[in-house]
């Protein structure tokens, strides 16, 4: 993004590594949205230039929160970098226990 100093890309990776750790929680068998979404705040907020807007698991159909992941999720999160908000996604995949992910950074 070219709205983010060289210290500020680095520090937006974490967008990537949180929907990536979230994918493989789900491909090892967590279901249970509300565990995903507090450890994924965690991470979010432990790296210092970041500053959580949100984290939410909907319904990708209504984009209603979920309390249990038992079908096709959506996972989005939005993070301040600074004063660039960044905007990423993915789509998880509970039933077949591998999720494709589709991430964009905007």
């Amino acid at each position: 993004n070219r709205y983010l100093s060289v210290q500020e890309r680095q520090a937006a990776v974490v967008l990537f590594r949180t929907l990536h750790w979230a994918t493989q929680q789900v491909d090892l068998g967590e279901r249970k949205v509300k565990v995903l979404v507090n450890e994924m705040k965690k991470k979010i907020r432990a790296e210092p230039l970041a500053h959580l807007d949100y984290v939410s698991i909907v319904d990708p159909n209504d984009l209603k929160p979920i309390l249990r992941l038992n079908r096709t999720a959506l996972l989005a999160l939005a993070v301040f970098i600074g004063k660039t908000r960044l905007i990423d996604n993915t789509i998880l995949l509970p039933e077949k226990s591998s999720s494709v992910s589709k991430e964009s950074v905007l």
